[in-house]
């Protein structure tokens, strides 16, 4: 396989986006200076913040678009605006060749993400908008759902903890409308939440997509020819299209690939629940689709992600067991 030239930190700007967290946010920008120490380190957070002892490169203020009521309990906020708006700007100051987008409660445990970037894989040209795949995590990219025994296609269901590619690549991504509120966080509130033989997965999300859905979506949808109305316009034509989309576009790695911890929610790919991990898009999944959808020839080897899965499933059923 072809390898692009070797990458350095001095090649990259890391936009970190989001609210401070005097715990989280310090230890992401920490780990940031640690393992890319030569990177530019843009913080991208909201007007009033407290930046005082965090170490960073530039900052941005931006103004607060707000989160919006995607619930029927008034307890689910929709980040999506917010998300977009810190990503964006914060990718407008970004003056290196690479870009990596992070959660600002994200925790960077090596560099291997630029390792990973060098590897080369075919694609199918006429799904193709990126210069070249972009890095994705694992948790929560969603070939699927689980609700009540059945399997619910999710669509374009991109993680969005952290994105790493090309800087044009990424400002591409994110050069999107911002979501019409509150209609989008409430669209199904006066509408069945059932389409055929699809029920929604999470009831109380009244969301017309998801921001891991949207923001995927609203970029290929000014590259491509997508006709996708909601997260239950399910047919085989979006989820065909879903599908080449992610392969082309998108390179899914595991938790394991990235060194990557989130202390905040203490969250460990190979410990997740069976029922969730199934559904994700893992490295070895994604693998497969690229070997059916781009190489037929491609050799699809075990992860380590996949290892470490089956020896926490095997000790969990012992204790079950026991």
């Amino acid at each position: 396989m072809k390898k692009f030239p070797k990458i350095t930190s001095k090649d990259v700007s890391v936009v970190v986006q989001g609210n401070i967290d005097t715990n989280y946010t310090k230890r992401c920008l920490e780990s940031i200076r640690k393992h890319l120490p030569d990177s530019e380190i843009i913080l991208s957070t909201w007007e009033e913040s407290n930046t005082e002892g965090l170490d960073y490169d530039k900052v941005v203020f931006n103004r607060d678009p707000g989160g919006a009521d995607c619930s029927r309990n008034g307890r689910g906020i929709n980040n999506c605006n917010r998300e977009i708006v810190s990503t964006f700007q914060g990718v407008m100051l970004a003056q290196r060749t690479y870009v990596l987008k992070l959660r600002s409660d994200i925790i960077l445990c090596s560099n291997n993400i630029l390792k990973l970037f060098r590897r080369s894989y075919a694609f199918s040209e006429q799904y193709k908008i990126f210069k070249r795949r972009i890095i994705v995590c694992s948790i929560y990219s969603r070939r699927f759902f689980y609700n009540k025994g059945k399997v619910l296609p999710a669509l374009f269901h991109v993680s969005d903890w952290l994105y790493f590619g090309f800087r044009e690549d990424v400002y591409k991504l994110f050069d999107i409308p911002l979501t019409e509120e509150p209609g989008f966080s409430q669209y199904f509130r006066d509408k069945p939440q059932r389409r055929g033989r699809f029920e929604d997965s999470h009831m109380n999300r009244l969301w017309r997509f998801s921001p891991e859905s949207y923001i995927t979506i609203a970029c290929c949808s000014k590259h491509l020819a997508l006709n996708c109305k909601d997260k239950l316009d399910i047919n085989s034509t979006n989820v065909s299209l879903s599908r080449n989309v992610i392969v082309n576009n998108f390179y899914v790695a595991d938790q394991e690939q990235l060194h990557i911890r989130m202390p905040k929610y203490n969250i460990y790919q190979f410990l997740m629940p069976p029922v969730d991990r199934e559904g994700l898009y893992t490295n070895y999944m994604w693998k497969k689709e690229y070997k059916k959808l781009c190489k037929r020839n491609y050799i699809v080897f075990p992860t380590l992600d996949l290892i470490l899965c089956f020896i926490a499933d095997f000790f969990q059923i012992k204790r079950r067991n026991r």
